[in-house]
C-alpha cells in the first residue's frame, strides 16, 4: 500500500470516527436534554401544585377566619341581648318585643355562621362550634321559659330562674376561642 492510499484510508475511518462520535455525541446530547426538559417540567409541575395548595390552604384559612369573627361578634350581640332581658326579668317584667326579636335574628344568623365553620373544619373547631351553638341555644332557651314563668306568675319562677343564672356559655365560648385561635394560627 503506498503513502496515498494509506492516508486515503486514515483519512476514511478518521471521518468514519468524526462521524460515529458525533453521531453518539449528538444523541447523548438529545436524551441529556429530554432528560433535562423532563426533570424541568417536573419541577415545575410540582411547585405549581405547592402554589397551589398553598394558596387553597391559605383561602380556607380566611373563610374561617371571617366565619369566626362573625360568630364572635353575634355572640357578643347575644350577651347583651340576654343582659337587657335578664334585667327585666329580674324586675319581673317580660322582655320586650325588639329583645326578643333581636335574639331570634342573632340565633338565626349564627346558624349558617356555625355550617360555614362545619364546612372548613378541622374536627376540633367544628367541635367547638357545636358545643357553643348547642350552648347558646340552651341559654335562649332557658330565658325564655323564665320569661314565660314571669308572663303568667308561675309558682316556679324561682326554678326556671336558677336553671338560667347557672347555664354555661362562657366555657363553651372560651373554649371556641382557643380552638379557632389554634386553628388560625396553625401553618397548616
Amino acid at each position: 500500500m503506498d503513502a496515498g492510499v494509506a492516508g486515503v484510508v486514515a483519512g476514511v475511518a478518521g471521518m468514519v470516527g468524526a462521524l460515529g462520535g458525533a453521531a453518539v455525541g449528538g444523541l447523548a446530547a438529545v436524551r441529556g436534554a429530554r432528560i433535562g426538559a423532563e426533570k424541568t417540567s417536573a419541577a415545575l409541575l410540582k411547585q405549581t401544585q405547592d402554589q397551589a395548595e398553598i394558596e387553597h390552604r391559605h383561602w380556607a384559612r380566611e373563610h374561617r377566619r371571617q366565619a369566626c369573627s362573625q360568630l364572635m361578634e353575634h355572640y357578643a350581640g347575644m350577651l347583651q341581648v340576654l343582659a337587657g332581658a335578664q334585667e327585666a326579668l329580674w324586675r319581673e317584667e317580660t322582655p320586650t318585643a325588639e329583645q326578643r326579636q333581636t335574639m331570634e335574628s342573632l340565633l338565626v344568623a349564627m346558624a349558617p355562621v356555625s355550617r360555614q365553620l362545619d364546612l372548613w373544619g378541622p374536627p376540633e373547631l367544628q367541635d367547638a362550634v357545636g358545643e357553643l351553638m348547642a350552648r347558646i341555644r340552651g341559654i335562649t332557651y332557658l330565658l325564655r321559659e323564665w320569661a314565660h314563668a314571669v308572663e303568667t306568675s308561675a309558682a316556679d319562677m324561682a326554678t326556671h330562674r336558677n336553671r338560667y343564672l347557672h347555664f354555661d356559655t362562657e366555657s363553651a365560648y372560651n373554649a371556641f376561642v382557643a380552638t379557632a385561635g389554634e386553628v388560625l394560627r396553625s401553618p397548616a
